[in-house]
């Protein structure tokens, strides 16, 4: 069964660095913009005024994938 958790601080996220890492090389990801490091990065200071989660999905406790969603607010 899959689970996941919500994430909503860079600080929690930090922990899951090396795993992010991992399901990507599995995966022969060639897209740098899903990196952790280019998530981390946006985050810290593009993202830091806006709504940002990660999600981790897990399946039997291990995390098997991330992705993150973002809400702008305008006035």
């Amino acid at each position: 069964m899959l689970a996941y958790k919500l994430i909503t601080t860079i600080k929690e996220l930090e922990p899951y660095r090396s795993t992010w890492s991992e399901i990507l090389e599995k995966e022969y990801n060639n897209n740098p913009f899903i990196e952790y490091e280019w998530i981390s990065t946006w985050w810290t200071t593009l993202g830091v005024h806006d709504n940002v989660e990660i999600y981790i999905v897990e399946h039997q406790g291990v995390a098997v994938a991330f992705f993150s969603v973002s809400a702008f607010c305008t006035i």
